[in-house]
Formats: structure tokens, sequence, C-alpha cells
């Protein structure tokens, strides 16, 4: 079975091959492909291709959750889109903001975004990597508008049908960016609040 691995951003595609028959009951998950393209990655390393090399770490949560990726360049990286665009050699990683709950900045209970150690951040938004999946004829079968599958967070070791793999099928991972506060709020609720602190009359003309 044939598999294509993108990183957005990261100026990283290839393909792997999976073995027709897992070996198991369970399907084929994108961890599996993720860990065939790292697998196959250091191989064209030893064998002295400079080809980039991608890795990536996860957590448990219970089932393992993808939390960083990374892609080592050994030359330029040249973009996938224009060729004659290319970028620096070096590593390029990323590791996923992470998210609790916590009081927002309006005083409710909500996720807020904490650092490695559990500690809130302050910032408004998260980052972090989400995948597609599409299959062999270029259908993006993770949000499928024509049926009854919608995007749900699906770890990327679990097998769904939002994530089904088959031959020809192309996993593409994007930084994206969640927002989960407010980057300004309304300037008379705002003013509100600040009287109710201080006990000072707030006039809204």
């Amino acid at each position: 079975m044939k598999i294509t691995v993108d990183i957005a951003g990261m100026y990283y595609g290839r393909e792997v091959h999976l073995n027709d028959d897992p070996g198991s009951d369970e399907p084929y998950t994108v961890r599996d492909a993720l860990i065939a393209a790292r697998k196959a990655d250091q191989e064209s390393r030893r064998n002295g291709d400079k080809n980039p090399q991608l890795n990536f770490a996860e957590d448990d949560r219970p089932t393992p959750f993808l939390r960083s990726i990374s892609v080592d360049h050994v030359e330029n990286a040249v973009s996938r889109q224009n060729p004659a665009r290319t970028y620096p050699a070096g590593e390029y990683a990323f590791r996923s903001d992470g998210v609790a709950l916590g009081a927002r900045t309006d005083g409710t209970e909500g996720f807020v975004a904490v650092d490695q150690d559990g500690n809130p951040t302050g910032k408004r938004f998260i980052q972090t990597w989400q995948y597609y999946v599409y299959n062999a004829a270029g259908v993006d079968i993770s949000r499928a508008a024509s049926s009854a599958v919608t995007r749900r967070v699906i770890p990327f070791s679990v097998a769904d049908e939002s994530n089904k793999l088959e031959d020809g099928s192309q996993i593409v991972f994007r930084l994206v960016t969640i927002f989960i506060d407010p980057t300004r709020r309304p300037a008379i609720k705002t003013a509100v609040e600040k009287g109710r602190t201080t006990n000072s009359a707030v006039s809204l003309y």
C-alpha cells in the first residue's frame, strides 16, 4: 500500500509503502505511516543520501497523541510549490502548545494555553499540528462535506473512518492557529467589569 506523507511548511514529502496486511486485525494508522517515513529517511541517510529527515514526538493520553514534528534538512530546503524558492538548511521543528482548564479573561473556566510544565502562558491562542487524509481520488475524507463524517479530534494513533488509509492515500500535516480567547473584548463590557472592580460609576455614553 502506497502512502504519501506531507508536512506543510517544513518542505517535506515522502512516499512510503506499508504491507497490504498490517499483521493484525487492526488497520494502519496515520502514526504507522509517520513511523514508516521516519524509518525510510533513516535508511536513506545511512546510504549517503542527503534527503530531509522526519522525526516526531508523542504523548500518552492514554493513546499516543502527536506532540511535535521536526524535519532536518542537510541541504537548503526547496519549496514544493515553487522549486526556485529555497530556505536555509537546518532543523525545522515545532512543538504544539499545551492546553488545560483555567480562568479565561472574562473569568469563566475554559481552555487556556500552558507551557510544558502546565503553567499558563497568557496566550489567547494555541498553535497545534492537525492532519488531513486524502484518498486516492484527492478527496479530503477528514472533512468530507457530502457524508456523515465531520471534523473531529482523532489521535493519529487511532484508526477511524475519517482517517482510513488506502493505497494512494495522502496524509498532510499543517500547523494551525486556534483562538481560545478573544484578542480584544467588547469595550462596554470591559468598562462595566472595571467599574464593578473599583466600585465606581461607569458611563456608557
